[in-house]
Formats: structure tokens, sequence, C-alpha cells
């Protein structure tokens, strides 16, 4: 589910968690994840649903292929 929104301004907010985002009907709030648990936010952003000018599906991330062979 990892998106991104951009507003008019050029501001990017990234959304790894589902938990990070509430949408209402003339605002968005965003969170922007702790360092120490993605899926709790440390701070808050207010975007007016009318500013968001597009959302974008990012990648989902893989986990990396081992590079040794077992032990």
């Amino acid at each position: 589910m990892p998106l991104r929104i951009i507003t008019s301004a050029g501001a990017q907010y990234d959304i790894d968690h589902p938990d990070m985002i509430m949408v209402g009907v003339r605002y968005l709030v965003v969170g922007t994840a702790s360092a120490s648990n993605p899926t709790i936010f440390e701070k808050t952003s207010m975007i007016s649903v009318g500013h968001v000018s597009a959302i974008e599906n990012l990648p989902i991330p893989t986990p990396a292929e081992p590079t040794d062979n077992g032990k």
C-alpha cells in the first residue's frame, strides 16, 4: 500500500502504513513515522483535499536476498 501524496505546493508525503493516514471530507491527516516504530507517528500534517495534486503508488520493498550460502 505504500503511496506518495503530492500537494499543489510541491510537498510530498510518503505513506508506508495505513495507520499513518486519516482521510476526512476536507482534509487528510498524515502521520510522520517514528524512527523506532514505523506504525506510530511522531508528528502530523493536515493537508486540504483541494491541494492534493497527485497520488502515486510507491514500489513495495522486498526483502534482500541472502548474500552468503548458508552458514
